[in-house]
């Protein structure tokens, strides 16, 4: 749980970087490349919880508790994928009906 929470700040101070950096590239490619690493870092636990899940079915040893931990970091960086993604859905809506 504490690990997950680190996870969450970890994003936070990524974005943070990314938009103060000197650096920053127009458009927002630099907030889309950030994405780009947190979903694919996300694609990356999901995949080690599977390939732990199915060493668990499959009766290879492996422990029980790093299966669960690698399921739970799997879940809770599939929701906050889900939670940005429903975030960033609501602003283009608040966009589009704004009058000008």
């Amino acid at each position: 749980m504490i690990d997950a929470i680190a996870g969450i700040s970890s994003l936070t101070d990524t974005l943070k970087a990314a938009s103060t950096s000197p650096t920053n590239q127009p458009n927002g490619a630099a907030f889309l490349a950030t994405l780009d690493r947190e979903f694919a870092k996300v694609n990356t636990d999901v995949a080690k919880a599977e390939s732990n899940l199915q060493k668990l079915a499959s009766g290879e040893p492996v422990e029980l508790h790093s299966v669960m931990i690698s399921l739970e970091q799997a879940r809770i960086g599939v929701q906050t994928v889900i939670q940005i993604r429903n975030r960033m859905v609501e602003a283009y809506q608040d966009l589009t009906r704004m009058q000008i």
